[in-house]
């Protein structure tokens, strides 16, 4: 069967079994196995424990004897309760989600926890389900069944931060194969006070994850730096964006693969480990978190799948599923990939027949009775059977691969291919949006009249700015011919106020000096005052 690519899918990354360690309220296996048989919806499980895979590796043998066929994946989920305690005076949950594909993924677990110790009473014991009982008995002699022994010990290993992440260093093959996972809620990340003494401990445990189980919308927001842009420095010196995944940490039948407010991961991806390691690189556009998978594109305009039929040995009777989102046709020269482009642009009605040189014109009389048949996202199915009148509605836009040479040719680079790309682009938008407009040029007219409009307006004043602009340089070049001619003429009366001769009476004085006052009462100024 022909696989389509990359689909949203529930995955549910936090659930426990019967004979989890710590707070188990299952009934027995058999309930348990049935429950996930009864839904399909959910494709990858996070089988979660304290500090162990006992029951993932339970559930997995159950599995590969034929049982939860529905699932596609199973990941092993340990979960680690670390010391020190938060503000709240909650330890911190720290998760390792591992790969299982390695086929000896088990042993290399146990061998790694078997190297994960803690002191108790001088004593060392490793996170192994032996030595967690053990410590368990050792320290609550009341302990008396494995159950409670293990309940006890579970309880108490509370390794440090610094001793996890250390070890997890030392770990290489958990390293290449695990990803960590902190909780972002109030028994994680969320627990520490920002500006409490536990803050730099909050900002190790948030470098050293690569996800975080969270379901709320402004905790994604935050770690997607889409809440707000003064969160940007505080991302990076955390590690950078992070993928917030979800589970619902069902602890009981009730509460299997329901999470508080519907609030169900959706990934993108393949049902595989590598899959959800692609999160991590594209932590915004791989994961969602909701009741649905995001819908990014009209249904109605995506081709889920194409069926061909009839072709008297020239392909194969079969139906292809597509993906929603860019598809490439590989295969060598000739093995039929304009073929089936030129056949399903056909069955859209978008195939122009008098393509020179095209498969269809070429093969055509050797095609005929053959069947093409769309299945388009919402459901609705167009079909045409070669021979007949393809249909005229036009649901794609085909630019085959002669037709893009010739409009990216040295004679088509201009303006043919901007009025293909334009057309195309008008005949996306809503029809909300067009203003009425018949088609590209004319709404680019309209959407773009007041900007005309202001850009005539600027122009107008640039020209008034610019003519202003040279007045005053042409009066500024004068000043200095100006201001060479006050000098002059004032070198002049003071000439000729030294030939006057000295006043022999007073009233001959009083003339003098009204004669010399009389330049200011001509409008005569000084030179800095000068205005031409």
């Amino acid at each position: 069967m022909l696989e389509s690519g990359s689909q949203w899918r529930r995955w549910d990354l936090h659930i426990h079994t019967p004979d989890t360690a710590l707070n188990d309220q299952f009934g027995d296996w058999d309930e348990y196995l049935a429950a996930i048989e009864a839904q399909t919806d959910v494709r990858v499980i996070g089988i979660t424990d304290y500090f162990s895979i006992a029951n993932y590796s339970r559930l997995k043998a159950y599995q590969e004897a034929g049982r939860i066929p529905e699932i596609d994946l199973l990941i092993p989920n340990i979960e680690f309760r670390i010391s020190p305690p938060n503000d709240r005076a909650r330890a911190v949950n720290i998760h390792l989600l591992v790969s299982p594909d390695d086929p000896n993924h088990e042993a290399e677990i146990n061998n790694a926890l078997g190297r994960l110790t803690w002191t108790y009473n001088n004593r060392n014991y490793s996170c192994l389900p032996d030595q967690l009982r053990a410590f368990g008995r050792a320290f609550d002699d009341t302990a008396g069944n494995d159950r409670a022994a293990m309940r006890v010990g579970a309880t108490q290993f509370k390794p440090d931060f610094s001793a996890l992440r250390d070890w997890f260093q030392r770990e290489h093959w958990l390293q290449q194969n695990a990803i960590v996972a902190v909780s972002a809620g109030t028994d994680g990340l969320s627990g520490f006070l920002n500006d409490g003494g536990w803050a730099g401990h909050r900002e190790e445990i948030a470098r050293f994850s690569r996800m975080l189980f969270s379901g709320r919308p402004g905790e994604r927001d935050f770690w997607l730096g889409k809440r707000s842009p003064d969160d940007l420095e505080a991302i990076k010196r955390l590690g950078g964006f992070k993928p917030c995944i979800h589970g619902s940490d069902a602890h009981d039948i009730a509460h299997l693969f329901r999470p508080d407010e519907d609030r169900f991961c959706w990934i993108k991806a393949d049902t595989t480990f590598e899959g959800l390691r692609q999160l991590i690189y594209e932590p915004e556009d791989r994961v969602y978190i909701g009741p649905t998978p995001p819908v990014l594109y009209d249904e109605a305009r995506v081709i889920r799948a194409i069926t061909l039929s009839n072709s008297d040995g020239w392909f194969d009777d079969i139906e292809i599923p597509l993906n929603a989102a860019l598809v490439s046709i590989i295969g060598q020269k000739g093995s039929g990939k304009s073929a089936l482009a030129e056949l399903t642009a056909c069955a859209a009605g978008s195939w122009a027949s008098n393509e020179s040189g095209s498969f269809m014109r070429r093969a055509g009389a050797h095609l005929q009775g053959m069947k093409v048949e769309l299945l388009w996202g919402d459901g609705e199915r167009s079909a045409v059977g070669i021979g007949d009148d393809p249909p005229d509605d036009g649901h794609v836009r085909y630019l085959s691969q002669k037709f893009v040479e010739r409009l990216c040719s040295d004679d088509h680079i201009g303006d043919e291919l901007v009025r293909e790309i334009e057309a195309v682009v008008f005949s996306y938008l809503d029809p909300s949006d067009t203003l009425n407009a018949s088609s590209f040029d004319e709404l680019r007219a309209l959407s773009t009249e007041g900007i005309r409009a202001e850009g005539d307006r600027l122009r107008e004043e640039i020209q008034r700015l610019t003519a202003e602009e040279c007045a005053l340089r042409d009066n500024a070049a004068k000043l200095g011919e100006k201001n060479a001619r006050i000098r002059s003429l004032t070198e002049e009366k003071d000439g000729l106020a030294k030939q006057l001769p000295k006043p022999a009476t007073d009233e001959e004085a009083k003339h003098q000096a009204d004669l010399q006052a009389k330049p200011a009462g001509i409008g005569c100024r000084p030179a800095s005052g000068w205005s031409g």
